[in-house]
């Protein structure tokens, strides 16, 4: 079980060794490019293809090795996938990870719809770019586009929470059943810690602030991806 002293060491290591990889200052400095975000969430049509290639595949999800072609072409493919979800994207505005329920259902273009399956086509419809397009680009791109709401993830993190609960894949469903369990470890980090969050910001001074989405994949980074201990073992 989860508890807040692993959760704030592990995102107290994230943001130490952050600085050296440069990709936490990659991912801020995208995060405080209000209008670009704005426009890319709401109405995608009027970003350029250029400043897709440069922001979204050249200086964020290619700076985590996602290795995305980054050409016109697959720009030009982020911005049509984004515009086909913005229904989608528009009835998850404001949920958060620690709080969704997946089983609300909202009206999208007439049709009735779970969270969990608006959850479940975002993902799918991400997922389908091609161009190399992985699980880890997918939810990196999601995250971008909700960042209260999709919790990042790589292969090692899918394959580790896979192991705990098989309904886990590299699928709509099973990216939804990813952040059920996100949703499991917020609530019990908040039962140990109150308003961890707000703590983390205030201690840590990122601008702009961070989710838990946000922190959520740091903890799973540094303890899954690269295996660290939290706490460490000196510590008393």
């Amino acid at each position: 079980m989860i508890t807040w002293e692993e959760f704030a060491w592990a995102v107290f290591y994230f943001g130490v060794i952050s600085g050296d990889i440069k990709r936490d200052s990659d991912y801020l400095t995208l995060m405080r490019q209000d209008q670009f975000l704005q426009c890319l969430r709401t109405n995608p049509k009027t970003i350029e293809v250029d400043d897709i290639r440069e922001k979204i595949i050249s200086d964020f999800l290619n700076r985590w090795k996602c290795r995305i072609k980054n050409t016109r072409g697959v720009a030009s493919a982020i911005r049509t996938s984004i515009k086909r979800l913005l229904g989608h994207l528009n009835a998850l505005h404001d949920l958060r990870v620690e709080s969704f329920q997946p089983d609300f259902v909202v009206d999208i273009e007439a049709d009735q719809m779970t969270i969990s399956e608006v959850i479940e086509r975002c993902y799918g419809q991400i997922r389908k770019i091609g161009y190399r397009f992985g699980p880890t680009a997918t939810s990196k791109l999601l995250h971008i586009l909700q960042p209260a709401l999709f919790v990042m993830w790589d292969n090692p993190i899918l394959d580790n929470y896979r192991k705990i609960n098989s309904q886990v894949s590299d699928s709509g469903k099973g990216y939804c059943t990813y952040l059920l369990m996100m949703q499991d470890i917020a609530a019990l980090v908040s039962r140990t810690f109150q308003n961890p969050i707000d703590y983390l910001n205030t201690q840590l001074q990122y601008s702009p602030p961070k989710t838990m989405a946000k922190y959520l994949d740091e903890y799973n980074w540094i303890t899954i991806t690269l295996g660290v201990q939290v706490p460490p073992v000196w510590h008393p």
